[in-house]
């Protein structure tokens, strides 16, 4: 918490470092800054077009859509049309 953010000037309440990676579900690698107000399955600040607080509802819902889909199909999970559900690929 109150980690460097590149939208903010300064400290941000919100920020937060880990190795975390949510491509991978792995904790190896590089440290990255996350997002603690964002939604989706990814919420690291280099994946952010700007600050979660600047944006509208739309691209806010449009940000957790897209990176909710392509991380859970990297981890091999498909979308369910109708139920909207998401399920392990075996």
């Amino acid at each position: 918490m109150f980690q460097a953010c590149r939208y903010k000037n300064g400290l941000c309440p919100y920020a937060a470092t880990s190795t975390y990676d949510p491509d991978t579900s792995t904790y190896e690698g590089l440290p990255y800054t996350f997002c603690g107000k964002a939604t989706g399955a990814d919420n690291r600040v280099s994946q952010l077009d700007k600050c979660w607080d600047d944006m509208s509802k739309g691209e806010r819902t449009k940000h957790s859509k897209t990176t909710t889909e392509r991380v859970m199909t990297k981890q091999g999970y498909t979308l369910n049309k109708y139920t909207k559900t998401w399920r392990k690929v075996l």
